[in-house]
């Protein structure tokens, strides 16, 4: 039996939650620094309640740092060109998480997806959808090892 990874609320966050940080407005950051291009360590509120806590090359976000949506959803973690990119883990507001690989803002790569007193999933995605071989394993006890392509499960489960 599988239970879908996202709800619908998540999913709607996805797109948002993959694009890079330097396309948001975080005009604030020029006052914080004249050196628009240097690397540096900076603290940012934004006026829609996010947040930016982490390192800086130019005004994107690069190296290791932690963000935090209006929703309540955070990722800390590493970071590339404003984006998630590296190992880094994503907590939801409803308690999920992933904690794993990222690349170009998507789950990608190796990674754990927990559903606290439901399930977890551990194994591979690809664009923040499961893929290839992974393990279920369900709060009663029951683990499945599930093949997956494009975020479908394939075959007897």
């Amino acid at each position: 039996m599988s239970v879908p990874v996202e709800t619908r609320e998540e999913r709607s966050l996805c797109p948002v939650k993959t694009r890079s940080l330097n396309a948001i407005d975080i005009g604030e950051i020029d006052r914080i620094s004249s050196a628009r291009s240097a690397f540096r360590v900076a603290e940012i509120s934004l006026p829609n309640g996010e947040f930016y806590h982490g390192s800086l090359l130019g005004n994107a976000p690069e190296g290791s740092g932690k963000y935090g949506w209006s929703d309540g959803s955070i990722y800390e973690g590493d970071w590339r060109r404003g984006m998630r990119h590296g190992r880094g883990k994503l907590i939801f507001p409803s308690g999920k998480f992933y904690k794993g690989e990222f690349s170009g803002g998507y789950m990608h790569g190796e990674g754990t997806y927990s559903w606290p007193g439901h399930l977890t999933y551990k194994g591979r995605w690809r664009l923040s959808l499961k893929q290839g071989l992974g393990y279920e394993a369900y709060s009663n006890g029951d683990v499945f090892e599930v093949s997956w392509i494009q975020g479908t499960p394939e075959g007897p489960g």
